[in-house]
């Protein structure tokens, strides 16, 4: 999994990839939200049911009616709260992604980041036995 959680002015002054938040980034973040929750569920956690998309993009010629609305980018970043709630994060978010800060796209992934981090640790810590015994 890919995070990017380095934005800065820097990229936003200098137009570069991460100085604007496009369908690729839309694209890594729900991929990334999709392999997590697999996880999770994996790991035995409870994790409501996700919706997720990763086709976005915009296609020279594109209409507005292509681009990303406000009900689809509440779902985007309530997932991500509720990926992070499903293992007891409470990670701090933007409130919308209305108005988007590099700040904010940087805490979106850096709480998914976080998670995977989590669960990498948790899976090295759970040390497998062939038998279960009790009152030894």
């Amino acid at each position: 999994m890919e995070f990017v959680t380095d934005r800065s002015p820097v990229d936003l002054e200098q137009g570069n990839a991460k100085g604007s938040y496009g369908p690729e980034d839309l694209n890594r973040v729900e991929g990334n939200v999709e392999q997590l929750k697999r996880e999770v569920l994996e790991m035995g956690y409870f994790c409501p049911h996700l919706t997720v998309k990763t086709n976005w993009s915009l296609k020279a010629g594109f209409s507005p009616e292509e681009w990303p609305v406000k009900s689809q980018m509440e779902r985007y970043l309530e997932n991500v709260r509720v990926l992070c709630r499903a293992y007891g994060l409470e990670p701090q978010l933007p409130f919308s992604m209305e108005k988007l800060t590099w700040e904010g796209a940087n805490q979106i992934e850096a709480a998914l980041k976080e998670l995977d981090q989590i669960i990498k640790d948790t899976r090295l810590a759970a040390e497998r036995c062939g038998a279960a015994v009790t009152g030894g």
